[in-house]
């Protein structure tokens, strides 16, 4: 599955390979449902629950980063309602780009899954050499209507 997701974000159409918000690749509708089942797991451990996903596949070159910061924060409308967020590793061929959670290094490998409460600070630092490639997940809790008026602003998005 890992090698699929990153052919469909190579083969999208007008992909930069940036690993930066807005340039990022929607995974197929059998993975959407996936990932909705994972991101439930993940909201019951941390006593939450999600009713919706956005999900998406992102690409990390030599060089790329991402500062420390939290997935849902009040001056970020997109976030609205996000209880949970989680990655998953789909490649290894790279170095650097550490997955740092609330301090720690998650030490991930190829298929492996960091999830975490969306206030919960994280980073991702510098990819030193290769290509770093995630599927990045955000649970949200919104009722169908929050999330009609959501969809409406255009701001439902990574």
């Amino acid at each position: 599955m890992c090698d699929a997701l990153i052919e469909r974000f190579e083969d999208w159409p007008g992909t930069d390979g940036r690993g930066l918000p807005g340039t990022a690749v929607s995974p197929p509708g059998e993975v959407q449902a996936l990932t909705l089942a994972l991101a439930t797991e993940v909201a019951h451990t941390f006593g939450t629950d999600v009713s919706h996903v956005k999900a998406t596949i992102v690409r990390y070159d030599v060089g790329d980063r991402f500062a420390r910061h939290r997935d849902m924060e009040p001056h970020w409308p997109f976030s609205y309602g996000r209880t949970v967020s989680f990655s998953l590793l789909l490649s290894d061929e790279f170095d650097g780009g550490d997955m740092i959670v609330d301090g720690h290094d998650m030490a991930l490998r190829r298929g492996d899954l960091a999830g975490f409460n969306a206030n919960t600070w994280h980073e991702i630092r510098p990819v030193t050499d290769g290509q770093r490639y995630v599927l990045v997940v955000f649970g949200h809790w919104l009722s169908d209507a929050e999330l009609e008026r959501l969809n409406a602003t255009g701001l439902n998005g990574f």
